[in-house]
C-alpha cells in the first residue's frame, strides 16, 4: 500500500466515515446553559485527559525501550522469545485483572454521593461503603495474584509450547517467563489501586509515583540485559512492579482508603467477581488472540522476519494509542460522575468530537513519522515489510480508537454484561477467521473490519 491509498484511507474514515460508516455524534440544545455546561465538561476532559495521558505513556515506552534494549544487546530469537512470553503474562495477567475495569466507575459513584451528601451520618456511611469495597478488592487481588503467580511459575513450557510456532526463541521465552512470573502480584495490586486513586479522582500524586518506578525500570533496562541477557530485562520489571507497590499502598493508608472493619466481605466478593469476570471477557479474548495472530504470522516465513515486523510496528504505534486509552478512561470516570448531573449526553457529545479531532492530528504525525520507523531495527527485510504495512495503521488506529470509547462509556454506565456479549461476538468473528487469513495485509484489514462491526453494535445497544 502506497502513501496515497493510505492518505485516501484516512480521508475516507474521518471525513466521509462520519455520515456514512461511523455513528453519528449525539446533538445538543445550543442555548447558554447548554454552552456553560459544555466549557465545564470540555475542562474536565482536557484536565483528567493531561493526568492519565502521562500515566499511559510511560507504558509503551518502557516497552519500546525494553525491545531496544533487546534488539541493539540481543538478537531476533530474543525479541521474538521475550515478546512470545510476555503476551503469555499478559495473557494471565488479564485472566487475574477482572477488578479495575469495574472498580472505577463504582468509587468515581461513591465519590459523587460523597460531594453531594449534607447528611453528616450518611456521609460517613458512603465513605465506609467506599472503603470496605477498596479494602475487598486488594485483598482479593492478592489473593488471585498468589494463585496466578504459582499457575504461570508451575506451567510456563507449557503455555510457551502451546502458543509458539517459532521453536528457536523457545529457551529465551523460558528464560524470560520465569523471571516475569514473580510481577503478577505487584502488577495486579497496582492496576487495582490505580483505578481506585482514578475513581477518585486523585491520579497527581499516584502518576508521580509511577513515573519514578518506570525511570527505575528504564535505567536497569539496559544494565540487567547486559548482566544476565533477556531475564535481565524481566528482573528489571518486576523490581519497578514491587517498588510501585509498595509506594501505592502507604499512598492509600495516608488517604485512610483501608480498613480492617470489612463487612458482608462474602456477598461483595461475590458480586465484585460476577461483574469483574463479565467485562474481562474482552481483554482475555484480545489476548488470546494476539496470541493467536503471531503463532499465524509466525507461518508466513521461516525466519520469522514478518512476526518480527508484527512485533515492531506494534510496539511502535501503542505510543499512539496512549490518547485514545486516556480517552476512554475518561469517558468512564465522565459518564459515571455526571449521570448523577444528568450531563452524560454532554460528557459523549464532546468525547466524540475529541476523539475525531485527536484521529486526524495523529494520523498526520504518523505520516510524518514514518522515515523514523526504520530506525527500529537494522534487519533489511524487516524494515521493508513494516514500510510495505505501515499504512495500515493510519485508519486502524482511528477505528480501534472509537472502539475504546465505547468501551468507556458502556464501563460508565455499568452496563457490563451488554459491553461482554458485543465483545465476545466481535472477538470469536476473529478468532475465526485468522486461521483463512493469507497474509499480514489481510490480519490489519480484518481488524479493522470487525471494530467497525463493533462501534455499529455498540452504538446500537447503548
Amino acid at each position: 500500500m502506497n502513501l496515497y491509498n493510505g492518505i485516501l484511507l484516512l480521508f475516507y474514515f474521518i471525513c466521509v466515515g462520519n455520515c456514512y460508516i461511523l455513528p453519528n455524534i449525539p446533538k445538543l440544545n445550543k442555548n447558554k446553559i447548554y454552552q456553560t455546561h459544555i466549557k465545564e465538561i470540555d475542562k474536565q476532559i482536557i484536565d483528567l485527559s493531561k493526568t492519565t495521558t502521562i500515566n499511559y505513556i510511560m507504558i509503551p515506552i518502557v516497552s519500546m525501550i525494553d525491545t531496544l534494549s533487546i534488539s541493539y544487546l540481543g538478537n531476533q530469537n530474543d525479541i521474538i522469545g521475550s515478546n512470545s512470553a510476555e503476551q503469555i503474562f499478559i495473557l494471565c495477567y488479564y485472566i487475574s485483572s477482572f477488578l479495575p475495569p469495574i472498580l472505577t466507575p463504582k468509587i468515581s459513584n461513591l465519590k459523587e454521593k460523597l460531594k453531594r451528601c449534607n447528611n453528616q451520618t450518611e456521609k460517613e456511611n458512603i465513605k465506609h461503603q467506599m472503603n470496605n469495597i477498596i479494602s475487598i478488592s486488594l485483598l482479593i487481588g492478592l489473593i488471585v495474584g498468589i494463585i496466578s503467580n504459582f499457575i504461570l511459575f508451575q506451567n510456563h513450557l507449557y503455555f510457551l509450547k502451546l502458543s509458539m510456532n517459532h521453536i528457536e526463541s523457545l529457551n529465551t521465552a523460558v528464560s524470560y517467563l520465569k523471571y516475569r512470573s514473580f510481577g503478577i502480584i505487584p502488577t495486579l495490586l497496582n492496576t487495582i489501586i490505580f483505578s481506585i486513586l482514578r475513581g477518585c479522582k486523585q491520579l497527581d500524586k499516584a502518576i508521580y509515583i509511577n513515573i519514578s518506578s518506570q525511570l527505575i525500570n528504564i535505567i536497569l533496562n539496559p544494565i540487567m540485559m547486559k548482566m544476565m541477557g533477556v531475564k535481565g530485562i524481566a528482573l528489571s520489571s518486576v523490581i519497578s512492579d514491587i517498588y510501585l507497590s509498595i509506594l501505592f499502598i502507604f499512598l492509600l493508608i495516608k488517604n485512610k482508603y483501608i480498613t480492617t472493619n470489612l463487612k458482608n466481605i462474602i456477598g461483595n466478593s461475590i458480586s465484585l467477581l460476577k461483574e469483574g469476570i463479565l467485562i474481562q471477557f474482552k481483554n482475555i479474548l484480545s489476548n488470546v488472540l494476539t496470541i493467536y495472530q503471531s503463532k499465524k504470522i509466525s507461518s508466513y516465513d521461516i525466519k520469522g522476519n514478518y512476526l518480527t515486523s508484527y512485533i515492531l510496528i506494534n510496539k511502535y504505534t501503542s505510543l499512539f494509542q496512549i490518547l485514545y486509552l486516556s480517552l476512554s478512561s475518561v469517558t468512564t470516570i465522565m459518564i459515571s460522575s455526571e449521570k448523577e448531573n444528568k450531563r452524560d449526553e454532554i460528557v459523549k457529545s464532546r468525547i466524540f468530537r475529541f476523539n475525531y479531532l485527536l484521529g486526524f492530528i495523529q494520523s498526520i504525525i504518523i505520516i510524518i513519522c514514518i522515515p523514523f520507523f526504520n530506525l527500529i531495527t537494522d534487519n533489511k527485510s524487516v524494515q521493508n515489510i513494516i514500510s510495505s504495512h505501515i499504512y495500515y495503521v493510519i485508519p486502524y488506529l482511528f477505528i480501534n480508537g472509537l472502539s475504546y470509547i465505547y468501551d468507556g462509556i458502556y464501563i460508565g454506565y455499568q452496563k457490563f454484561k451488554r459491553l461482554s456479549f458485543i465483545n465476545l461476538m466481535i472477538l470469536s468473528i476473529m478468532l475465526m477467521s485468522v486461521n483463512y487469513l493469507p497474509n499480514l495485509s489481510s490480519i490489519w484489514l480484518l481488524n479493522m473490519f470487525v471494530n467497525i462491526i463493533k462501534i455499529y453494535s455498540c452504538h446500537f445497544y447503548l
